[in-house]
């Protein structure tokens, strides 16, 4: 498995696991019956289980514009120093950021989800190198 691609499984397995402690986090304080069902009352959330909430949400958005990336560079047998250290990076900043937007690093969170994020323009030029 390349880089590229272990990069993305991380990254995958660090929203799967934000998800699972979102989840935990709900049935903790909202109770088993609310986690079980329709949950179409609003609940009012605790500080910690909307960072949860949002940091799940903005895993979700990641994976979807570093999956297709790192799709095209495996497909295309892509990978150099441009792809390997914009994955790394990503994956590095993805698994920063569920921690420190859980316990509110602020700003530190901002930096490190931004340090991911703008690896991704770096990536893209990779696959023309």
């Amino acid at each position: 498995m390349n880089i590229e691609l272990w990069a993305l499984f991380v990254t995958g397995a660090m929203t799967y696991i934000t998800i699972l402690f979102q989840q935990l986090n709900m049935s903790a304080t909202q109770g088993t019956a609310y986690s079980l069902s329709n949950r179409d009352k609003p609940i009012e959330e605790t500080p910690l289980a909307g960072r949860l909430r949002r940091a799940a949400k903005n895993g979700t958005e990641a994976v979807a514009i570093f999956a297709p990336l790192s799709i095209v560079a495996s497909l295309s047998d892509v990978s150099n120093l441009w792809t390997q250290y914009a994955a790394m990076v990503f994956m590095i900043s993805r698994v920063l950021y569920l921690p420190a937007y859980a316990i509110g690093l602020v700003p530190i969170r901002t930096v490190v989800w931004s340090i991911g994020f703008f690896s991704l323009p770096f990536f893209a030029i990779g696959l023309f190198l």
